[in-house]
C-alpha cells in the first residue's frame, strides 16, 4: 500500500511539471506569435507605401508613355518628310556624283600623264647620272690601274736604269764635264749647250723616247725621277715625247727658265741621273685631272720639283 502511495504520489509531481512546462511553452508560442504579427504588420505597412509609391511611379510612366506616343507620331511625321527631302536630295546627288566622277576621272588622267611625263624625265635623268657615275668609275678605274703599274715600274726602273735613263759613255761624260766648266768664260753659253745636246744627248733621247713611248705620238702624264735622291716631277703633255726632248735642253742649260729645281739639279748632277716614265696615257680633257690626282699621290710638290698641286694652282 505504502508503494502504491508513492508511485501515485510521484506520478502526480510528473503530471505538476509536465503541466507546468506545457503552460511555459504556450506562453513562448503566444509570444511568438504575437512578434510574428508585429512584424507583418509592419511588413504590410511597407508593403501598402510600396504599392502607392509604385502607383505613382506607374501613373508617371503612362504619362512619359503618352508623351513618348506623341513625340513618336511627331516624328513619324518628321521622318515622312525626311525621307522625301532625301529622295530628292539623293536624285540630285546622283546627278552631282556622275558629273564630279567625270571631272575626277579626266583629272585624274591629266595628272597620271603628268606623272608618266615625270617619271620618264626622272628615268633619263638617272640614266644620265648612271651613265656619268660608271664614266668616273672606270676613271677611278683606269688611275688605279696606273698606280699600282707605277709602283711596280719603279722597282723594275731600279734594276733597269739604262732602259728608263740615258747612258752615256764615261768618256762622254768626262766630255760634258770638261765643256761644263768652260761654259762660265763664254759670252753665250747656249752655243756649247745647243752641241752638247745634239752631240752627246739629241739621238739618244731620241731612242729613249722611242722605247719607253713608241713611235706615235702620246697624249698623258709623265714622270721624271732623280735616281740619287728619289725626288720627282710630274707632267703632262699632249706630246710627252717632245715634252721630255724640251725637258733635257732645259737640263743642259739650253733656254732653263731662272730657279726652276729640276733644271737646276739636272745641270748639277747630269741628266742621266734621271729617269724618264709614262705613268698614264690618256685623253686631252683628262690631262688636268690626271695631273693632280699624280702629284698628290707622290706628294711632288712638297717632296719633289713640282710647284703647283697641278694645273697652276
Amino acid at each position: 500500500m505504502i508503494i502504491i502511495n508513492i508511485i501515485l504520489f510521484i506520478l502526480l509531481i510528473l503530471t505538476f511539471l509536465y503541466v507546468v512546462n506545457y503552460k511555459k511553452h504556450l506562453t513562448k508560442i503566444n509570444y511568438d506569435n504575437i512578434e510574428k504579427n508585429k512584424l507583418l504588420e509592419k511588413e504590410k505597412e511597407n508593403l501598402i507605401k510600396e504599392t502607392s509609391e509604385s502607383k505613382i511611379k506607374l501613373e508617371n510612366i503612362l504619362q512619359n508613355i503618352n508623351k513618348y506616343t506623341d513625340d513618336q507620331a511627331l516624328a513619324l511625321q518628321n521622318l515622312f518628310s525626311i525621307q522625301e527631302e532625301i529622295k530628292k536630295t539623293q536624285e540630285t546627288a546622283e546627278e552631282t556624283a556622275q558629273k564630279a566622277f567625270e571631272n575626277y576621272h579626266e583629272v585624274l588622267q591629266q595628272a597620271y600623264k603628268k606623272v608618266e611625263a615625270e617619271y620618264d624625265n626622272l628615268e633619263q635623268e638617272c640614266k644620265v647620272k648612271l651613265e656619268a657615275i660608271q664614266v668616273e668609275l672606270q676613271k677611278v678605274q683606269n688611275t688605279r690601274k696606273a698606280a699600282m703599274e707605277a709602283a711596280i715600274r719603279e722597282e723594275e726602273i731600279k734594276e733597269k736604269l739604262n732602259f728608263y735613263c740615258l747612258a752615256p759613255k764615261s768618256t762622254d761624260i768626262n766630255d760634258i764635264k770638261i765643256l761644263e766648266r768652260i761654259k762660265p768664260q763664254l759670252n753665250n753659253p747656249r752655243i756649247l749647250s745647243m752641241l752638247i745636246w745634239s752631240t752627246y744627248f739629241q739621238k739618244d733621247m731620241t731612242a729613249l723616247c722611242n722605247k719607253i713611248l713608241g713611235l706615235k705620238t702620246i697624249t698623258g702624264i709623265y714622270k721624271i725621277t732623280n735616281q740619287e735622291n728619289n725626288k720627282c716631277y710630274i707632267g703632262q703633255s699632249v706630246d710627252v715625247a717632245k715634252r721630255w726632248k724640251d725637258h733635257a735642253k732645259c737640263g743642259l742649260g739650253i733656254d732653263a727658265p731662272q730657279g726652276n729645281k729640276l733644271y737646276k739639279e739636272m745641270q748639277e748632277i747630269g741628266i742621266w741621273n734621271f729617269s724618264w716614265e709614262l705613268l698614264e696615257e690618256c685623253s686631252k680633257e683628262q690631262l688636268n685631272e690626271k695631273e693632280k690626282f699624280y702629284i698628290e699621290l707622290y706628294q711632288s710638290k712638297d717632296f719633289g720639283y713640282n710647284t703647283t698641286k697641278g694645273n697652276n694652282n
